[in-house]
């Protein structure tokens, strides 16, 4: 059935697991389900524990990325390699805008619409910095879907 399912639904499908499942339903991966010789987890979203009233999440028609990149300057290169820590980090996203530096983000956040956002991927010092405040987004509305890479500490989460 589920390979029938994948082969009408050609942007993929997402199988939600009710909450009230047993266990060996929500551990079963089905993201490693073949079809065609491919895994199935390249077109299916599966959502684990979704409460039965969960309605389907309601998505940007825009792939507009926005990384806001706090991490420090002297700190950006790989200190036993040598080698910079961070890449281009918009290669091969079209729609992707990189804002660098505190001052910037700062500025650029007061006129932002992040609601309108697919994804928004922070970089930054999380709880094992010296500043006693981690960054902190206003409070106001954000994307479906925000990445946070920030660094925690063995005595802590990251933020």
């Amino acid at each position: 059935m589920l390979p029938s399912l994948l082969e009408q639904a050609p942007d993929g499908l997402r199988l939600h697991l009710s909450e009230g499942l047993p266990p060996a339903w929500q551990r079963f991966p089905f993201e490693y389900l073949s079809r065609q010789g491919q895994p199935a987890g390249r077109q299916l979203q599966v959502i684990r524990h979704a409460p039965r009233t969960a309605a389907p999440p309601v998505f940007p028609r825009t792939q507009d990325v926005l990384i806001l990149d706090l991490w420090p300057d002297g700190e950006r290169l790989n200190s036993r390699r040598g080698e910079p820590l961070f890449r281009n980090l918009i290669d091969g996203l079209e729609s992707a805008c990189v804002l660098r530096g505190f001052p910037q983000v700062q500025a650029q956040l007061e006129r932002l619409d992040l609601t309108a956002l697919s994804l928004l991927a922070v970089i930054c010092h999380g709880s094992e910095g010296q500043d006693p405040e981690p960054f902190r987004l206003a409070a106001g509305g954000l994307p479906p879907l925000v990445a946070l890479l920030a660094c925690g500490s063995v005595r802590s989460s990251s933020i």
